[in-house]
């Protein structure tokens, strides 16, 4: 690998996907029981 080679992140960003809204929860942008559509919608 080199700098300008991308890096898979592959299952990884599920984790990133939690760890995110765990951020959005204590930072009181997302309520624990709201659902995650309310703030990020889909497509």
């Amino acid at each position: 690998m080199h700098a300008a080679q991308p890096h898979q992140m592959m299952s990884v960003t599920k984790s990133f996907a939690g760890l995110f809204a765990l951020i959005a929860v204590a930072e009181g942008r997302l309520g624990d029981d709201q659902p995650v559509t309310d703030v990020v919608p889909e497509r």
